[in-house]
């Protein structure tokens, strides 16, 4: 269909009646005017996917703008054309308005609990990231006390996209400080939004309170307990999280993705591995645990030689985990092992099985976090590019024999 014709059919969808008539119509859109009249839709269904098709007439328009923006576009046209019947002859011309912003730079700012800062710091920048206190701020963002995180967002057009990327953001900077804290107990909780966890001290912070009650078999009660949660506040200004050695080096990694620059395959899959890791343990789910395990296993070691006679990929994977995080024969063996029992899990989650889940995977993530520090430190990896040349290291040491 043609832009043309796609508005042609969105007219017919829309027809005008008079007001006082709108409490009869089983419409899910409708438009009101001054002069006593309405424009309603009379096929919701078709309504939408006539919307969906302009929305993304313009790919140019679809890549810039939130769907939010687009339809909000559309719809507050729709009414006025439907009226005096001047539908535009092009996406181009409907969209110009659009179509004639210039992209720019959006700071987005919003609270955060789960972290502090140290040493009487009232505001600090770690990467791309900026924190504070929300009293600080020139506009307070809450009437309580608290911390405040915020992002530069860059070539962008749209406030709503602006808000996406850095809610996306914040969450990846979650996500790095429980891969950097290497904590696999879930005792990290940072979160963004209202209302903020409340404070217990500068330290700590309350989570949540539960009451718990426990009946043995013959249905006696054997416990019966309240449990108040609080947390640590993570010190974003401690040096432990903002060094740049070692694993701190994927703060470097990250701050180049944000700003749009492409990272080289073996830093892509660095940090991807990172941010799955964070994600796996912080979920208090054990299958997504799993699965994370294993997205940053393939995130990393994946590879894909173009033999005839492939091994699977969970082989693949533990043979390459195991060259590079192992240092004897007896230890490869245990970590590929374990690699693939793991794998194996995966595989009964996503296919259905009925195979019994258990946390071992959190050793792999320990042994992931080694792997990664290795790839980042070892002098064998410094000049390495691209985890295809760390592929034929390996095989170069299975045929030395």
């Amino acid at each position: 269909m043609t832009f043309p014709e796609k508005m042609s059919a969105m007219m017919e969808l829309l027809k005008i009646v008079d007001t006082a008539e709108l409490v009869k119509e089983k419409s899910y859109k409708s438009w009101t005017s001054f002069d006593g009249t309405a424009v309603v839709t009379t096929n919701s269904n078709e309504y939408f996917i006539i919307l969906e098709l302009l929305a993304i007439d313009n790919s140019t328009i679809a890549s810039r703008f939130s769907r939010k923006t687009i339809y909000k576009f559309i719809e507050d046209r729709l009414p006025k054309i439907k009226r005096t019947g001047d539908a535009p002859a092009s996406a181009e011309a409907f969209f110009a308005e659009l179509l004639e912003q210039k992209s720019t730079s959006m700071t987005v700012t919003v609270p955060i609990s789960g972290i502090r800062l140290d040493h009487d710091v009232r505001e600090f920048e770690l990467a791309c990231f900026k924190f504070g206190y929300l009293q600080d701020l020139e506009v307070p963002l809450a009437n309580q006390n608290g911390m405040y995180i915020s992002t530069v967002i860059s070539d962008v057009y749209d406030k709503e996209i602006a808000y996406e990327k850095a809610e996306n953001a914040f969450l990846n900077f979650g996500k790095l400080i429980v891969f950097l804290a290497g904590k696999q107990d879930k005792s990290i909780l940072i979160e963004t939004g209202l209302p903020l966890k409340p404070d217990m001290s500068h330290e700590l912070m309350y989570v949540s309170t539960n009451s718990y009650q426990v009946r043995d078999g013959n249905g006696f009660m054997s416990t019966a307990d309240i449990r108040t949660k609080t947390i640590e506040k993570i010190p974003v200004n401690d040096p432990f999280f903002i060094s740049r050695e070692q694993l701190g080096k994927v703060w470097g990694l990250y701050e180049r993705k944000h700003a749009g620059a492409k990272l080289q395959d073996l830093e892509a899959r660095i940090l991807n591995t990172a941010l799955a890791l964070g994600e796996s343990a912080s979920t208090k789910d054990m299958r997504n645990s799993i699965l994370y395990t294993c997205i940053a296993l393939e995130v990393l070691f994946s590879h894909n030689d173009g033999a005839l006679f492939q091994k699977s990929i969970g082989q693949n994977v533990a043979d390459l985990f195991a060259f590079i995080v192992a240092k004897d024969v007896n230890s490869r063996k245990s970590i590929a092992k374990l690699t693939k029992k793991v794998y194996g899990m995966r595989s009964a989650i996503v296919h259905g099985g009925d195979k019994e889940m258990s946390n071992e995977n959190v050793t792999v993530n320990y042994f992931l976090r080694g792997a990664l520090t290795e790839l980042l430190t070892a002098e064998r990896f410094k000049d390495t590019k691209r985890m295809s040349t760390i592929y034929d290291m390996m095989q170069d040491a299975q045929y030395s024999y």
